[in-house]
């Protein structure tokens, strides 16, 4: 293990293979600014089990900043019940207002300033983190520090101070002031940035609208609909390559594909053996055919190949504990990274064959069981983690 020293000059960060902050609660949701003009900015959300919990802006701190840590907490937002995701826009270019979604009984949109109109100088910064990107090594171990490819050079502006964020709008389908089913999931549609959907624990995945704030389509596992969509809590939900499609699982061990222009219908893509609850998953943004996903409490991932629905890819079963989350590489159609209670972070290659690809090619061993992992966009070459009240930043 890697020992991490809080100390450090900044002129040190290009040497640097692992970041560390460490927050005043335990880390569970957490998720990468994708926008260029943010690079090392990230969202966290808090786990306690009571009313009031946070969500947390932290940047990779800079020489201009007065903080002897690796990250400065720019903000902290007040925020009731445990976050169950966050999200940035998908918006790399940063067309569209800076904006931040949360899932808990809600689902909140958050606006945050644009930098630019605040920090009129940002060489300093910008420079400290092209070094950060370019230079220094893996954090991983194994056979594959030759396979991934370093990030693109990318277009770095600053580790902005700007005003506080405000809350955009709360988004709710439930009538009744008193009671709602609390939302497990969402996902933001990276083809229309307009447009989110939820996955919720009444058997419910809702699409919004972000301009409208209306909903554009809802099914449900109630009524007639009970053969047809899912029938037990939803877990998770994810986008494919349009606005209108997308899927979801759930407890009743089924992905279902849904078609936004014809929702009274459904395509199941998968039915777990034993019927357990499906809790996470993930679409391949670079390959669409490939979808992996995971049971309640397995230490195993399930790759698919849409082109054969139904039937397994390729099983992942090296994690010694159950796996909590899984990420695909932003740069690599067959790269994906999962980690879990074992304290491991594996990245795997599944475009190997079949007897390769099983096996990790690259390892990580973290201090503490890992609730979740998220694989920067705008940073190829980095991977985030975080376990117990740490996030850890590993240079990949």
């Amino acid at each position: 293990m890697l020992q991490l020293h809080h100390q450090l000059p900044r002129k040190d960060y290009q040497h640097r293979k692992t970041y560390k902050y460490e927050a005043p609660w335990t880390v569970y949701a957490m998720n990468w600014s994708v926008r260029a003009d943010q690079p090392f900015r990230l969202a966290i959300g808090s786990f306690v089990e009571e009313y009031g919990n946070s969500v947390q802006l932290v940047s990779l701190a800079s020489d201009w900043c007065d903080n002897s840590g690796d990250f400065v907490c720019r903000y902290t937002l007040q925020h009731p019940y445990p976050v169950t995701k966050i999200m940035w826009m998908p918006d790399p270019q940063g067309v569209h207002p800076d904006l931040l979604a949360t899932s808990g009984d809600y689902l909140r949109i958050w606006r945050c300033l644009n930098p630019k109109d605040v920090v009129p100088s940002v060489g300093r910064a910008r420079g400290l983190i092209h070094r950060a990107q370019a230079v220094g090594g893996s954090v991983f171990r194994g056979r594959g520090r030759g396979i991934i490819a370093a990030a693109a050079a990318s277009t770095v502006g600053a580790v902005s101070l700007d005003l506080d964020p405000r809350l955009e709008c709360v988004l709710s389908q439930n009538k009744n002031n008193r009671f709602c089913s609390p939302l497990t999931s969402f996902d933001w549609s990276s083809t229309d940035p307009h447009v989110l959907a939820t996955s919720s624990s009444d058997t419910t995945c809702t699409v919004w609208g972000l301009e409208t704030r209306q909903i554009l389509g809802r099914v449900s596992g109630h009524g007639e609909a009970h053969f047809t969509n899912h029938n037990k809590e939803v877990y998770d939900i994810a986008f494919g390559g349009s606005r209108d499609v997308f899927a979801s699982v759930g407890a009743d061990g089924t992905i279902r594909q849904f078609d936004l222009r014809r929702l009274d219908r459904s395509t199941i893509l998968y039915q777990e053996p034993q019927h357990f609850p499906l809790l996470r998953l993930a679409w391949n943004k670079l390959n669409l055919n490939y979808m992996a996903t995971l049971a309640m409490e397995s230490s195993e991932v399930t790759i698919l190949d849409l082109r054969k629905p139904g039937t397994p890819m390729i099983r992942l079963n090296r994690h010694g504990a159950c796996v909590n989350g899984l990420t695909w590489a932003p740069h690599s159609p067959g790269q994906l990274c999962t980690a879990g209670d074992d304290c491991q972070a594996f990245i795997w290659d599944i475009q190997q064959a079949p007897s390769v690809a099983e096996e990790p090619i690259l390892t990580y061993t973290a201090d503490g069981e890992i609730n979740n992992v998220q694989w920067a966009r705008s940073q190829n070459d980095w991977v985030a983690i975080c376990y117990k009240n740490i996030l850890e930043l590993l240079r990949v």
